[in-house]
């Protein structure tokens, strides 16, 4: 029976046939090579010795035009148990992994990839992505800061170690791409993924990209670049449609692409969910093809933002054809189509029936998608290392690079009076006010389940003789609902919710588990971070919850559920809200495009809201049932608009101050993110309260922001000593601000972004070209910013002597060196980070007044003086000049070097001549 069975499958396979039934997959496996056909013989496309375009020719000999159009589909979220990869062929499977830890997601990754190559014909592996912003997001993967204090670190170095970091721990799962990093140009801080950007320049935003990229690629991991291009419009909004002439384009959002693909190699780019002069960017031939393809040499492939080939159709409304949706996408060079194939399906085919479509243009597209496979080495190595995983994933070494990078890219933006860093011996007990301090919150695009240190933790651990004081700090007016607070609601004596868990979907038997929780908001990806038991998932269970409220005043509720199951809220036995559409009103919609590909911890799910009346001294019973479906995955959560302890908690926190001898604030209410782009970027009122209500004081006050960019704060900027930008710090970010505040790190991050005095001054940036007139804002500082882009405090100072340039005269194609001494004129050792401009006296085109070209970190001890020199290259002294031509136009510049945009220490002056 065996030998029949195989001689069926040769036959099957020499006629060119697909075969329906595979090949028993014995002995494949061999060394240094995988007989990936199952033909027991090393065949050209399964030679590692062989060069890739050789080994590409071969393959794409033995493919079908069928198989080739697979390689242009994806998935994600696939169930791996239940896929028959012949039956739904694709060849790119993305957030298989990401709900699982090191462990778990490699074996899912290992029997996926196993599948592919041993039910399929010619066994060509799958390209497995994930996100990979600030590290791996997945569970127990080491979490770095985010990407805006990462750039704050102006550290390509420390940027590189990390890169490797995330790298091992990507390939040692398996996962072959990452869809990172950000490389939008944050212009304007109300766009809510500014947290996701290197920044507002250029220049840095590049730096700092490509050295994200070149390690990952180095270690066979395909980077994405995104969102291309101009991803952020007029006030901040995302996705926007943007009129961009090609200089502004070329000068501002255009490098870090450009710099991706030629220096670090990136082998994937993803276009933006906007238009651009009103073509949407994923079906721009002149964006993808002539300018990527053509002018810069990329040979990678396009892959669609998740869902945007369909918003050809659906919201930029081109076509309301699917077939011809799918012909503008191919045609304009979109080789992929995630998060999974609904246009790259029937309609492609359609429209290459229709002749809108060639078939080389489907051919080509394949062809550039296996020439990275190849080069990935994906045909000869595409398992995940279970063993690796498990000692690379949040390993000590990789923790201990977290901590470092937080510690650079916290940035100290006030310091009057010395304020910090604390002096142990007269500030032995301190108040701490805010969530911020006991949630170290990690931004978008963040794994799970690692072990988090918050700013209490860190304190601890660095000052473990000090008496802290906590309080959560005060209610914002930021977001509509508050999860429902355990200190309203009892369970007998105990504060918060009595959960039952059952491990069936009718309330049935004995409960596996009963939980108390504090507040109603219960968030699980999967895998054992947020499990309702050891050992157990959600999956087809429900839960009972039940807690008493006996309110001290009359209030007027509205209450509001969000659930992926099925939820029923009674009080005093009445039903008063479910999400089934019978009780309740819905609020605002879903799109079921997302809904399917499981973005719940960014989007969240249908919101239903209901009025109810509470007396005051009277007891309320609030019974909760909650079904939840037949996946691992929760998002919960019970809320309402109510801000009941406001000017108590004011009273509380004054009293606590005056028992302490200093006084640190998170404010809080920043709500942020995608989809969240904001009006303002201010804090709440209540929090501008809070702040100033501790004006005059006689006792060491610092405020700490936790945010993902920009903040307009004058309102209470002047009444506060000391001001700290946290950032999104990472998992270990509470023991870097611990080491800052008490003096053990002297702090070096900067800035980079500008802070605005007011909204009404945005977007501000400090490259912005000369006016037409002398005046700017009618305000009294004449627009100029409360913090400038590349600007933080150290508690040592610097000062800049003896500047010299490599030469005074340059001819085109030449380079410039820039050579100055810094010394440490304090007390303490630092690092200080110097930066160098450009500005160009005289030119054919109105260019910026200052342009950053360098930078450069320097480590300095007390009274140490070091030469900084810094290189600018022909491509940083070249500007796209009145011809469309980037060249060095002749003319007189100026160098300002400098420790921030505005803080410009030496100035000099150099030539470039006419070509001879």
């Amino acid at each position: 029976m065996k030998k029949m069975l195989k001689a069926f499958c040769i036959l099957l396979f020499l006629s060119g046939i697909i075969a329906t039934i595979p090949c028993p997959a014995q002995d494949i496996y061999r060394k240094g090579w995988i007989d990936l056909n199952k033909n027991k013989r090393k065949d050209i496309y399964e030679d590692p010795s062989k060069p890739i375009q050789v080994r590409l020719n071969d393959l794409l000999s033995r493919m079908t035009f069928e198989e080739k159009v697979h390689q242009l589909r994806s998935w994600t979220y696939l169930d791996i148990d239940r896929w028959d990869p012949v039956k739904q062929p694709f060849g790119h499977v993305g957030h298989i992994a990401h709900n699982w830890d090191a462990a778990e997601a490699t074996d899912r990754v290992n029997t996926t990839q196993k599948k592919q190559i041993e039910m399929t014909r010619l066994g060509i592996p799958l390209i497995i992505f994930e996100e990979a912003l600030h590290g791996l997001k997945t569970e127990k993967a080491t979490s770095f800061p985010q990407a805006i204090c990462l750039a704050s670190t102006w550290n390509t170095g420390l940027m590189e170690k990390i890169s490797q970091a995330i790298a091992l721990e990507t390939r040692s799962r398996g996962i072959r791409q990452v869809l990172s990093p950000v490389v939008d140009i944050a212009r304007d801080p109300r766009w809510g993924r500014a947290q996701e950007t290197y920044g507002e320049d250029p220049f840095l935003v590049s730096e700092m990209a490509v050295a994200f990229c070149k390690n990952l690629e180095a270690n066979g991991i395909i980077t994405t670049p995104k969102h291309f291009v101009a991803n952020s419009g007029e006030g901040g909004r995302d996705s926007w449609a943007q009129y961009y002439s090609e200089r502004y384009l070329e000068e501002l959002y255009f490098p870090p692409y450009k710099a991706c693909i030629q220096r670090a190699g990136s082998r994937s780019i993803m276009p933006s969910y906007g238009t651009l002069n009103g073509i949407p960017a994923v079906a721009d031939p002149w964006l993808l093809n002539e300018k990527a393809r053509n002018q810069w040499g990329f040979g990678g492939f396009f892959g669609s933002d998740f869902g945007a080939v369909g918003i050809i159709k659906d919201l930029h409304h081109i076509t309301e054809v699917d077939y011809e949706v799918a012909a503008m996408s191919i045609n304009a060079g979109m080789d992929v189509e995630w998060p999974r194939a609904s246009y790259y399906d029937q309609p492609l085919f359609t429209a290459m029936e229709k002749g809108l479509v060639q078939r080389q243009t489907i051919e080509e597209a394949a062809e550039r998608i296996l020439r990275v496979k190849f080069e990935i080495g994906l045909f000869d190595d595409p398992f995940g290392n279970r063993e690796a995983a498990i000692a690379l994933n949040e390993s000590e070494d990789h923790v201990a690079l977290a901590l470092e990078a937080a510690r650079q890219g916290i940035v100290l933006l006030k310091n009057e009076k010395n304020t910090l860093p604390l002096n142990r011996e007269n500030n032995k007990t301190l108040l701490v006010v805010g969530q911020n301090a006991r949630d170290q919150k990690l931004g978008n695009y963040s794994g799970t389940g690692m072990k988090l240190v918050s700013f209490l933790e860190g304190l601890k651990n660095h000052f473990p003789e000090a008496e802290i004081l906590f309080h959560p700090g005060v209610e914002s007016s930021a977001t509509k609902f508050l999860p429902l607070s355990g200190k309203f609601f009892m369970n007998g004596t105990e504060t918060g919710f009595r959960a039952e868990i059952f491990d069936n979907p009718d309330f049935e038997g004995l409960p596996f588990a009963v939980n108390t929780y504090k507040r109603l908001y219960i968030r699980s990806q999967g895998g054992t971070h947020g499990a309702p038991a050891a050992g157990k998932s959600w999956e087809n269970t429900s839960m009972r919850m039940r807690a008493d409220f006996t309110p001290d005043q009359d209030v007027e509720a509205l209450f509001s559920i969000e659930a992926t199951g099925k939820i029923l809220l009674r009080v005093n036995g009445e039903e008063i809200l479910n999400n089934s559409g019978t009780m309740g009103r819905k609020d605002g919609f879903f799109d079921d495009a997302v809904g399917q590909i499981g973005v719940l911890s960014d989007l969240g799910n249908p919101g239903y809201s209901a009025p109810y009346s509470f007396q005051k001294g009277r007891t309320y019973e609030l019974l909760i049932e909650y079904v939840h479906p037949d996946t691992r995955i929760i998002q919960l959560s019970l809320s309402w608009d109510q801000r009941l302890t406001f000017e108590s908690d004011v009273k509380e926190i004054h009293r606590m101050a005056e028992m302490s001898d200093a006084v640190i604030l998170f404010p809080g209410g920043v709500v942020e993110g995608e989809f969240r782009d904001r009006s303002t970027i201010m804090y709440p009122p209540e929090e501008e309260f809070l702040i100033n209500s501790f004006s005059g004081m006689d006792k060491p006050l610092v405020v700490v922001m936790v945010n993902g960019a920009a903040m307009a704060i004058s309102n209470w900027e002047r009444n506060v000593p000391a001001i700290i930008e946290n950032w999104y710090s990472g998992q270990e970010g509470g023991n870097a601000l611990a080491e800052i505040v008490l003096g053990k790190v002297n702090p070096s991050g900067k800035i980079p972004v500008t802070f605005p005095q007011t909204d009404g001054q945005l977007p501000l940036n400090y490259d912005h070209r000369p006016v037409g007139r002398r005046t700017g804002f009618q305000d009294p500082l004449g627009g100029k910013p409360l913090y400038p882009f590349g600007h933080g405090l150290s508690y040592t100072t610097f000062s800049y002597s003896d500047p010299e340039l490599s030469s005074r005269v340059l001819s085109p194609g030449d380079s410039l060196t820039v050579r100055f001494h810094l010394t440490n004129t304090g007390k303490v050792a630092g690092d200080e980070i110097s930066q160098v401009y450009i500005r160009h006296r005289y030119s054919s085109v109105v260019r910026p007044l200052k342009e950053l070209k360098g930078f450069a970190r320097t480590c300095l001890e007390p009274g140490e003086t070091k030469t900084v020199s810094i290189t600018l290259t022909p491509e940083e002294l070249s500007i796209w000049d009145k011809n469309m031509d980037f060249a060095m136009e002749p003319g007189e510049k100026e160098i300002y070097i400098g420790a921030s945009s505005e803080d410009i220490r030496l100035v000099e002056k150099f030539y470039i001549q006419q070509p001879k």
